[in-house]
């Protein structure tokens, strides 16, 4: 019995020493993303959010933070989850109408009659009808579309998540619709030369 005194005290300090670094193992296997036969592990790369913090700050940023606080100090949270949910749904909220912004600003008004009669078909609309509808602008207006290619107009609707390819045809994506009702929420629908 003397024999396994040593080996137990070593599995004793062992469990001890996992006990008490419990908490920074935990963050380690958290971030483990792949073992392979070797035993290499490779982690995923945390962004230290001090970094974050710092990216295109500027003062019309920290004016606008200074609203922000006053603004949730007004509001009350049961959890600090729930603190931490309305300010992911904010932040996504304004990133996409960032987007939907972005693209009201670029889009051709035949995209825009395109996108809206997509939404009101089921099955979408067909590849003929892109190229009908690229080929009538470019012949209205050559010089504007003078470098307009079929492929860049049609990869401005799928690569903006307006439309989606299935097959020969296009179908207008949740974002799609989404980006239509903006508009109209918020009286953008003015025609667009294009």
């Amino acid at each position: 019995m003397e024999h396994l005194i040593w080996p137990g005290a070593f599995v004793a300090i062992g469990l001890f020493a996992i006990w008490i670094l419990r908490h920074p193992l935990g963050r380690l296997v958290d971030r483990i993303t792949q073992i392979d036969k070797t035993a290499k592990i490779e982690q995923k790369q945390m962004i230290p959010s001090r970094d974050l913090m710092e990216v295109a700050f500027n003062p019309v940023i920290k004016d606008q933070e200074a609203l922000l606080k006053n603004y949730l100090a007004n509001i009350q949270f049961d959890s600090q989850e729930e603190r931490e949910a309305l300010l992911l749904r904010t932040l996504a909220r304004s990133q996409v109408y960032a987007q939907f912004d972005r693209i009201g600003m670029l889009i051709y008004g035949s995209q825009l009659e395109l996108l809206v009669e997509a939404s009101s078909r089921l099955t979408g609309i067909d590849e003929k009808t892109v190229r009908e509808k690229f080929d009538q602008v470019k012949a209205a207006d050559p010089i504007f579309h003078e470098q307009t290619t079929l492929d860049s107009y049609r990869g401005f609707l799928v690569n903006s998540n307006l439309f989606v390819v299935e097959g020969d045809r296009l179908k207008i994506t949740p974002f799609g619709k989404e980006f239509l009702k903006f508009l109209v929420d918020n009286g953008l629908t003015h025609r667009r030369r294009g």
